[in-house]
């Protein structure tokens, strides 16, 4: 299926540049807020291609001067699939495509906090595109693939009605996070002009420190995409040993009407205010001062 827009553009036949006019380009773009936000988005990319069966080709670079395009020449007419994957650092690790092909490539997380044993870090910003094209026996055809943001942001505000316990050694912790995620369209769910590969299993768990700042703490927690129904669970810590009782995002979530599913961008933002007594309330957020804050729990 020869997704996305595509555009018709005449060919030079003396224009020695054009190759006999066996050109195709394709250029990725992330649209969100009614403009292309590609390059205030992604910082860098990986670009993989494929042939029309599926079998992996080639790591390719872009254009230069160009970071999210890319134009073939002398390459033989016939389908091809370029897959897009943006800011993936250190994060994870592509698996799978380069003896199985596209239907088997995933994204495995690998990146293990420091100071905490089987607990991933925070994560990379990651965005993936996929765009299926042709390049003609003539002419030359301009291709546009679409960039969708594959990544949680959980922005979480800490405070205490009191003095805080301790000055130093606070973390959180997320459980029931997403390990893998699939790096092609096969499964992709829409919501336009956006797609989403789909991540599972949601099996893991990650850490993240943080430290004490005007008597709050306050982190910014990156994973790969949640759902309605995969939602983690939050620990407010110091030292491995927990503040609160666990916060069920999931139920909160829910209650607020916040559908990750539907989300386009998962960014999230949440305050938390703990009593003397362990208890604590929380709101959405992260303004101390409105007046609507909820019973969230208490420790034990």
């Amino acid at each position: 299926m020869l997704a996305l827009c595509m555009l018709m553009q005449s060919c030079a036949m003396d224009d020695e540049r054009d190759l006999c006019c066996r050109i195709a380009s394709v250029t990725f773009r992330y649209q969100y807020r009614g403009a292309d936000r590609y390059g205030e988005y992604v910082k860098s990319t990986r670009l993989l291609l494929f042939d029309a069966e599926g079998r992996f080709m080639s790591e390719l670079d872009p254009n230069p001067g160009h970071p999210q395009q890319v134009t073939f020449r002398n390459f033989d007419p016939g389908i091809y699939t370029l897959v897009c994957i943006g800011n993936l650092e250190d994060y994870g690790t592509l698996e799978h495509h380069e003896k199985e092909g596209l239907r088997a490539m995933r994204l495995r997380i690998t990146d293990l906090h420091p100071d905490f044993p089987e607990h991933f870090s925070s994560g990379d910003p990651l965005y993936w595109g996929e765009c299926t094209f042709q390049i003609p026996e003539d002419g030359r055809r301009e291709y546009f693939g679409e960039m969708a943001n594959i990544h949680c942001k959980l922005y979480v505000h800490v405070e205490w009605e009191e003095k805080a316990p301790f000055d130093s050694g606070y973390h959180f912790r997320l459980a029931k996070i997403g390990s893998e995620m699939e790096m092609h369209g096969g499964n992709a769910y829409e919501l336009t002009p956006h797609r989403f590969p789909p991540v599972y299993p949601y099996d893991a768990a990650m850490m993240q420190r943080s430290n004490l700042s005007n008597a709050s703490l306050n982190s910014a927690m990156l994973t790969l995409r949640w759902t309605d129904d995969e939602i983690p669970m939050l620990w407010v810590m110091h030292e491995n040993v927990p503040l609160i009782n666990p916060v069920n995002l999931k139920e909160v979530f829910h209650k607020w009407g916040w559908r990750p599913s539907l989300a386009e961008v998962q960014e999230y933002k949440i305050s938390i205010k703990i009593r003397p007594d362990g208890s604590f309330v929380i709101k959405s957020g992260l303004s101390i001062d409105v007046p609507d804050w909820e019973e969230g729990g208490s420790v034990g």
